[in-house]
């Protein structure tokens, strides 16, 4: 069965831990949002306010490869607006 999506839109796929999807769930209800809308805000928020990425240890995220680090660390980031 395929779900309807609006125009220009595309279904994504992650792997998150069942905790943290639990959570995201609880708090994109109460801010009225579905799921799909939580990510998409969440993502367009940091695009648009720019500068690096604040990574904070939580008990239900895995934490970032030092890969994923480095590549963080030489990111260039546009000035914000």
């Amino acid at each position: 069965m395929n779900k309807q999506r609006s125009a220009g839109s595309t279904a994504v796929s992650l792997s998150l831990r069942e905790r943290l999807l639990n959570r995201i769930d609880e708090r994109a209800a109460a801010l009225g949002m579905n799921r799909s809308s939580y990510f998409s805000y969440l993502a367009a928020k940091d695009i648009s306010d720019g500068g690096p990425l604040t990574i904070i240890p939580l008990d239900d995220v895995e934490p970032p490869s030092e890969e994923v680090k480095k590549k963080l660390r030489k990111t260039k980031f546009p000035d914000r607006k």
